[in-house]
């Protein structure tokens, strides 16, 4: 599925062990989500999340939210 494909572009630029540890510890599907959008704004400092994540529209970060918080 597409939220597969964005969510797959996650784990290849970052370990899978450390994205799925980081997506974990994020919690629910709404606070995953509500830290991409920081990430997209500016509110959550970052080297290059930033930019990716304004890559991607929020139905498409609500996407990837939902994708991993279905991993656990």
């Amino acid at each position: 599925s597409y939220d597969l494909v964005i969510a797959g572009g996650t784990v290849a630029t970052h370990l899978p062990d450390f994205t799925q540890r980081w997506f974990d510890s994020q919690g629910t599907e709404d606070n995953i989500l509500s830290q991409l959008l920081a990430f997209r704004t500016g509110q959550r400092p970052a080297t290059i999340m930033h930019q990716i994540t304004r890559g991607y529209s929020q139905e498409q970060l609500a996407e990837v939210a939902k994708y991993f918080a279905a991993q656990k």
